[in-house]
């Protein structure tokens, strides 16, 4: 009897055990409190920061007079040099844009004094999407260019219904977003692609790495991908406002829409259209049935576009290739 008994205890030691490890796997403890709870950690996250930069070049109006009717306020963070492929945006999907009463186009940029300038004016001047406010522009200070996304939202377009954040280098499907949305109508939230349980790097050759005395926590918060997102207008304040009293981390995806975004108790909302493989393929046929894709050239940008212009058509056995690529391969 004395054999069972102690046999059952053995048993119900070992499961408990078990379920502990798996719990502190999950859950780890670390100097900011127990994980994900961490994030909310005065001692580690908590930061005074004004975003006092100046504008050098502004397009304060471009939402009125009604910005509280303007839909989607599009925000494309650019460098200074990058002419051609604003210029690639504004020539296929950004088009769509043009004396569209419910969107708008701009995109943000940041100051580097020995790069020439004088042709961002006279390009500011013709098209009249430029913003440039006077932050150093750098890979560092991407963070800070999405402050100053949200800041430039917040300050001239503050009744825009949602925000889309997208690189130069993304082909979007304006129609596609824009119908999701409106099926959608969320608000208090970031969509895009979502990053779950991600590590941080800690090699330190890797352009992403983390030391531990700065980010001391095992994982990083869920986030999405950086390349595109969509910001409700209504969290777009709540996150300003939280990010210039978070510490700021240069991985912009992970410190706005990852530690910023969890501190301002703003939702995530995965969508597996906005595409973020390292390689799309070239061919509009590909891009059916999804909203964004990453990263294109910009010859391979006015490709696609002819392509879709032109209604290409698509034959069943390439969408039947596509298809399968992406069940194996698609987040």
């Amino acid at each position: 009897m004395i054999k069972v008994w102690f046999k059952k205890l053995i048993v119900a030691t070992s499961v408990c055990t078990f379920i502990w490890i798996l719990y502190n796997l999950a859950v780890e403890y670390t100097v900011c409190g127990p994980e994900p709870y961490s994030f909310l950690s005065e001692h580690c996250f908590a930061d005074t920061r004004t975003h006092s930069y100046k504008y050098l070049i502004n397009e304060e109006d471009i939402c009125k007079p009604f910005p509280d009717k303007i839909f989607l306020l599009i925000i494309v963070p650019s460098r200074t040099s990058e002419f051609e492929e604003r210029q690639a945006v504004r020539e296929t999907w950004g088009s769509l844009a043009v004396h569209n009463k419910e969107i708008r186009l701009v995109f943000m940029l940041g100051y580097r004094p020995e790069m020439y300038n004088h042709g961002l004016k006279t390009e500011s001047e013709k098209h009249h999407d430029i913003i440039q406010e006077d932050f150093y522009d750098s890979y560092r200070n991407l963070s800070i260019k999405s402050e100053a996304i949200l800041r430039f939202a917040q300050t001239f377009c503050s009744g825009v219904k949602y925000i889309l954040k997208v690189d130069v280098d993304v082909l979007m499907d304006l129609p596609a977003l824009i119908k999701y949305l409106r099926e959608r109508n969320e608000t208090n939230m970031i969509m895009g692609n979502v990053f779950s349980f991600s590590r941080p790097y800690r090699n330190k050759r890797s352009k992403w790495y983390l030391d531990k005395i700065s980010y001391p926590l095992t994982y990083l918060p869920q986030y999405v991908s950086g390349a595109s997102y969509v910001v409700s207008g209504d969290a777009a304040n709540k996150l300003l406002s939280v990010a210039l009293s978070t510490k700021i981390y240069f991985l912009e995806d992970v410190f706005i829409t990852g530690i910023v975004r969890t501190r301002a108790a703003v939702k995530l909302i995965h969508n597996r259209k906005f595409i973020v493989y390292r390689k799309s393929f070239v061919d509009i046929c590909w891009f059916e049935n999804k909203i964004s894709g990453h990263p294109y050239t910009k010859e391979q940008m006015r490709d696609m576009w002819s392509e879709q212009v032109q209604n290409k058509t698509c034959t069943w056995t390439l969408r039947f290739f596509y298809m399968l690529y992406d069940i194996l391969f698609c987040r």
